[in-house]
């Protein structure tokens, strides 16, 4: 868990999560610092604590058919279910992906006999949109970087900055464009 993801994952309070958040980074930043990446002839912002702040993350609209992972039927038709082992017949699919497990390296063997839970297999999805959302549904959906503004970096800095590997410094929070809470 990150913090991003923790405050909005916890039972605990919010205004206990942000601070909790900020005893941690004030003392991981003291140690180490945070890092400024240059890649892609920009400036990225990729410390958790000042992307803890931003209050938003990405929630995607799609639609797909569920496959059961046994039979390869639709998920809601099959006779399988979830909550139940069923014996099958160990089988990788051209791609690797074993049918009992569903990952693409495991210790099974084609045609060995195994205790499986059915799992759905997703097919066919189609992306209908992706929203800009306060709160995702998945607490992982948030930015990972967020690009930095270089004028107010160089401003920030004294001078302009040379774009070669990582920088680790103490940027005010204007630019980062983060708001203190």
């Amino acid at each position: 868990m990150t913090a991003q993801t923790w405050p909005s994952a916890t039972r605990c309070g919010p205004r206990q999560a942000h601070q909790h958040a900020h005893h941690v980074a004030a003392l991981v930043g003291g140690i180490f610092g945070c890092h400024i990446e240059y890649s892609e002839d920009s400036y990225w912002d990729t410390c958790p604590q000042s992307l803890m702040h931003r209050r938003s993350g990405l929630s995607v609209g799609y639609t797909a058919i569920r496959l059961c992972s046994l039979c390869g039927k639709d998920l809601d038709e099959c006779e399988h279910m979830l909550d139940t082992q069923c014996e099958l017949t160990v089988r990788h699919s051209p791609e690797g992906t074993c049918n009992a497990c569903g990952r693409r390296s495991c210790p099974h063997m084609d045609g060995q006999c195994v205790l499986a839970y059915p799992r759905p297999v997703i097919s066919e999805g189609q992306i209908h949109e992706v929203s800009l959302v306060s709160r995702p549904r998945d607490p992982l959906a948030r930015f990972t970087k967020i690009e930095i503004d270089a004028q107010a970096l160089a401003h920030s800095l004294g001078q302009q900055p040379n774009g070669r590997g990582s920088a680790v410094l103490s940027l005010p929070a204007s630019v980062r464009g983060v708001r203190r809470t």
